[in-house]
This record gives C-alpha cells, structure tokens and sequence, in this order.
C-alpha cells in the first residue's frame, strides 16, 4: 500500500498520506504547517491534525518550494499564514495569521531572508 502511494502524483493540488488505517487526500492549500515529532510528523490544516510516519524532508521533496518554508529543522511553514517576521535576540520569530508564533533556527535564518527577498517581493518599479 505504502509504494501505491508514493507512485501517486500530487493531482490537482492534492496531497496524498496514509494516517493509520486511512488514505486521506488533503488539499495542500489547507496546510498551514507541518512539524516533527520524533518517528512522525504532524499536519496541520484549518481545522484537523494527520498523524503520518514519514520523514520531514521527504515530505518537504513533495511540497511546493515557493509555497511552503523549512523553519527550523522540525517546522515546515506555509507562507500564506505568515503576518510579521520580528527580529528578536539572535534570532527571528514568524508571527502567524493561526496566533502561533514560531522561532526560525539561526542556520535557516538566512536563507529564509533570502528565500522571502527573493521571491516575495515587488520591485519597487512596478508600485503604482
């Protein structure tokens, strides 16, 4: 069952996972961020957490790059939820639109910098 699903594409912004006994196809615009937790990792959408047995990083392979930002080594965030970023001492906090607040690892620290800069910005030409 496990190989049938990683055979599966991600359809129509769809993400295929096997919680338990159950097949789940959950839209990837309802996650709002994923997080590790020893042997598991948590989903978090709106209203509903999928406890799944797979790795992080392979889940980040699966996950849009533009859409979804590793955090710190146990936080994948979807940037659709982000309100602030603050500077705090030596390091950055993500303020989110869910009230959870999460704290960026000084080894992500810069290329989330980037990441946001890069790819998230306007120029400010193209401010009418």
């Amino acid at each position: 069952m496990r190989d049938m699903l990683q055979e599966l594409p991600a359809a129509s912004g769809k993400m295929v996972v096997q919680a338990g006994r159950k097949i789940y196809f959950i839209d990837i615009d309802t996650i709002s961020y994923v997080e590790a937790c020893n042997y598991y990792i948590l989903i978090h959408t709106g209203d509903k957490t999928f406890v799944v047995r797979e790795a992080l990083k392979d889940l980040e392979k699966k996950l849009c790059p533009r859409t979804f930002i590793r955090v710190h080594r146990s936080i994948i965030l979807n940037i659709n939820i982000f309100k602030c970023i603050e500077k705090a001492k030596n390091t950055l906090m993500v303020r989110t639109t869910i009230g959870k607040d999460f704290k960026v690892s000084r080894y992500r620290n810069r290329s989330l910098r980037t990441k946001i800069l890069t790819h998230y910005t306007e120029p400010l030409s193209a401010v009418a």
